[in-house]
């Protein structure tokens, strides 16, 4: 097993040095880091919303691109899955543009969205 802080820029490239070491490269990216902070879209701290992004966003995003510059070197292509929940795309009452009575995963909903709208556009090696 390889352990990796997808939030830590050393963690990732470590890991996929790991990787590229146990099984001599690489063909398939899973990404399935994520977390649901909770909060109303007009009272969520913005360090919670940074740390979301930081996760949900920032950490796909460091992971792809490890995996893709590694497709790449191997000139064999590849193939980048990321795993996020329908709330994404579909997020029905938690709407991260709806002002809710309770705690809603706005943080969850809007840095998951931009990882799936990104990936709709990122044509993998």
């Amino acid at each position: 097993m390889v352990r990796c802080d997808v939030t830590d820029p050393q963690s990732v490239r470590d890991a996929f040095a790991q990787v590229v070491t146990m099984f001599g490269g690489l063909d398939i990216l899973v990404s399935n880091a994520g977390a649901a902070w909770q909060g109303r879209i007009g009272e969520v701290d913005e360090k919670v919303l940074r740390e979301s992004f930081e996760l949900n966003f920032y950490g796909h995003q460091r992971v792809a691109q490890a995996a893709v510059n590694i497709m790449l070197a191997q000139g064999t292509g590849g193939c980048l899955l990321f795993n996020v929940s329908k709330q994404a795309v579909n997020p029905g009452r938690t709407s991260v543009l709806m002002v809710c009575p309770r705690p809603r995963p706005c943080c969850w909903c809007a840095s998951t969205r931009s990882t799936t709208g990104r990936t709709a556009f990122a044509p993998t090696p």
